[in-house]
């Protein structure tokens, strides 16, 4: 069985090579120049990048033909994938992965690509948990139905030093950013 996740999933380096994880990278985009999350840059550079441009980056969902080609290449190697993304309400990664998995849909092969609901951290804790029940034998659907139920039971919760960031990326809005820094409430 191979897992597959994005790298949103906050997993160790070690980790990912160690239990060869494969990772889709998110595509961050800043002035002109594309990078690829966690391939051609890192969280330095994007927080350096942040602090010194005014021009805030843009993000994107990964490229298609890279999802396909790593599925394809898992399917070569794989009888059984379970790919594990960021929640489709913060990105298009789990559509276009599922996209592509019933594209590459082959008999006596099987993708699920599960919806995370979550991100960061959190996500990483559902990556951690199938890699923990792949390495303990379980099948294939006691493992995929296992992390439709414990999805439910993860959460994630954030305390940012101010709102900047999100205000600049559209998230928040740009009057609440300000109200924000001048009450200086840090959420």
């Amino acid at each position: 069985i191979a897992l597959l996740t994005d790298t949103i999933a906050d997993l160790p380096d070690e980790y990912i090579e160690e239990n060869q994880i494969y990772t889709i990278p998110l595509i961050m985009i800043h002035n002109g120049n594309v990078y690829l999350d966690k391939y051609t840059t890192n969280a330095t550079t994007i927080f350096n990048t942040l602090k010194q441009s005014s021009d805030y980056p843009k993000s994107s969902q990964p490229n298609e033909k890279f999802i396909e080609k790593s599925m394809k290449f898992l399917l070569e190697h794989y009888d059984e994938v379970i790919g594990i993304t960021i929640s489709s309400k913060m990105s298009g990664t789990y559509e276009r992965m599922m996209q592509a998995a019933q594209k590459l849909s082959v008999d006596g092969k099987r993708i699920e690509i599960i919806d995370s609901s979550l991100n960061s951290g959190a996500e990483g804790l559902l990556a951690k948990h199938a890699m923990d029940m792949i390495k303990s034998g379980l099948d294939y659907d006691d493992i995929v139905d296992k992390l439709y139920k414990t999805k439910k039971d993860i959460s994630i919760f954030v305390k940012i030093p101010d709102l900047n960031y999100a205000a600049k990326s559209g998230r928040v809005p740009k009057v609440a950013g300000m109200v924000a820094a001048s009450l200086g409430i840090k959420p």
